[in-house]
């Protein structure tokens, strides 16, 4: 979503930023919310992540601006996962930070390449991204890292972008979609094994996955002419948790207890407004009016729900993160200078 980051940050870029206080303030929170994303500092773009309120900014490999867009924590290692850009803001390397230490994933010799999401299993690191080889009306291919060690999945001739993936017991389970001649079709992989999810009349976006035993979950959207709808796929088989003739968007995942939490927004009259799902029904979540608010994340830790988003107040973007509904005030950083689009939760020992 770089582009909706970068839009967001230029049109707030000429407000002063007093988000991030330094004031001693208690902790008294019974977990650590881990938020990856975007800041805009002298007129560049720095990746960076926070962890409750500490921020640490993460470096670029060549000086160049960064961003981040997708967060992991095993054990007390933090793994983030995003691109260095060049002067036209385009992707040209991707990244993986581990501690606050950049490395560039290696790809084949390409125009531009992109690192979406992170994974951590075990002692292994998979990040899947996309790369536009240098050649002449090439097309963006997938591609999957393995402790730095790169793999193609996907076909070759058409244009394919990876969207999220999930590790479980050894088998490698990712979503994504193929931009056809036609239109664009949501794929799901397993092992490198494509299979549809969506037809090609139905322009329709996979956007995050989560296995639990044998059920493989997806949540995603379709942004059609007379389709409009917040998908979510159980086994490969659709639900519409929202349908309509207004802009609506299904963005994350996650599932425990067999309980399945997805988390998006919906266009209500002229603002939008944060969704979170539990079970198809939806959990009530305390916004404004004033202006658009947004869902981009959910995890359940003991039970409670914590969402990531962001709501536009006072002429500024705050970012926010709920537990159970309510916003948790000591966590909220109100700046027109950073967004961030990916969290983890880990309780606190």
């Amino acid at each position: 979503m770089i582009m909706t980051i970068v839009i967001s940050l230029i049109t707030m870029s000429c407000q002063k930023d007093d988000g991030f206080n330094e004031e001693e303030i208690t902790d008294t929170l019974s977990v650590y919310v881990y938020r990856a994303g975007v800041e805009m500092h002298q007129d560049r773009y720095s990746a960076l992540y926070m962890k409750n309120r500490q921020k640490v900014v993460l470096p670029s490999v060549t000086g160049g601006s960064t961003i981040a867009r997708d967060i992991k924590v095993s054990g007390d290692d933090v793994y983030v996962v995003g691109e260095e850009l060049n002067e036209e803001q385009e992707s040209v390397k991707a990244l993986l930070w581990v501690n606050g230490q950049a490395q560039e994933l290696n790809a084949p010799n390409s125009k531009s390449v992109t690192a979406k999401a992170v994974f951590v299993k075990d002692n292994d690191v998979y990040v899947i991204g996309s790369y536009l080889p240098q050649a002449e009306n090439a097309t963006y291919r997938a591609i999957v890292w393995k402790n730095g060690e790169f793999t193609h999945i996907g076909s070759n001739d058409v244009s394919t972008r990876l969207e999220d993936i999930f590790v479980l017991n050894n088998e490698v389970h990712i979503v994504g979609y193929e931009r056809h001649e036609g239109g664009i079709i949501s794929k799901y992989w397993k092992n490198g094994i494509g299979s549809a999810i969506s037809n090609i009349d139905t322009l329709t976006y996979a956007k995050s996955i989560y296995v639990d035993q044998d059920n493989v979950y997806i949540v995603g959207y379709t942004d059609a002419i007379g389709e409009r709808s917040f998908k979510l796929w159980k086994n490969g088989v659709p639900t519409k948790l929202i349908s309509g003739e207004r802009i609506n968007r299904g963005l994350d995942l996650t599932v425990e207890n067999e309980n399945v939490y997805a988390a998006g927004y919906e266009q209500v009259g002229n603002k939008y407004v944060p969704r979170v799902f539990k079970n198809n029904e939806l959990l009530p979540i305390q916004h404004t009016a004033s202006g658009h608010t947004y869902a981009f994340a959910v995890q359940v830790v003991d039970e409670k729900v914590y969402v990531l988003g962001s709501e536009y107040r006072n002429g500024k973007q705050a970012n926010i993160i709920w537990e159970n509904g309510k916003e948790i005030d000591f966590l909220s950083v109100e700046s027109g200078y950073s967004e961030f689009q990916s969290m983890i939760v880990v309780p606190k020992e």
